[in-house]
């Protein structure tokens, strides 16, 4: 990753090590840290990520725990997490999970979140070319526009 230089990269279900932090820094690439509880956002900050992604429990398909065998114990929902996340750290918080609609991005923003992640609500789009049968399953509503 680093030798292509990106302007971001990621970090999902833990962080980087020291070294590799440092070597992004030199860089000047930004560090986007996922974390699913204060604890994890605290140390996400602390470890040197310039956004924190506040994960809810919602999150489809994954969730971005640090540690795996505690997630179920430690699930919050987005809407609980995110106002004390944002308390807790200084760096701007992206809200993810859970959220497929401007309800959802609204509700986000006014609870302090910098800047709102969508991942499974995209999967209406046409452009997602979602077959029809799985459609009925997804979150939201079958014409949400944003």
């Amino acid at each position: 990753m680093l030798k292509a230089e990106p302007r971001v990269i990621s970090s999902i279900m833990g962080l980087y090590e020291p070294k590799f932090v440092s070597e992004m820094k030199g860089r000047g690439i930004i560090w986007f840290a996922t974390a699913t509880t204060i604890a994890e956002a605290k140390a996400a900050e602390a470890a040197g990520a310039d956004v924190v992604v506040a994960q809810g429990m919602e999150a489809g398909g994954h969730r971005g725990a640090f540690h795996p065998d505690e997630a179920e114990r430690q699930a919050v929902g987005l809407m609980a997490l995110l106002p004390e996340v944002v308390d807790a750290v200084v760096v701007p918080v992206v809200a993810t999970g859970g959220i497929a609609d401007a309800r959802g991005v609204a509700a986000a923003l006014l609870l302090g979140a910098s800047a709102v992640q969508i991942g499974t609500g995209f999967l209406r789009a046409p452009e997602a070319m979602t077959p029809p049968p799985m459609r009925p399953d997804l979150p939201g509503r079958k014409h949400t526009r944003l």
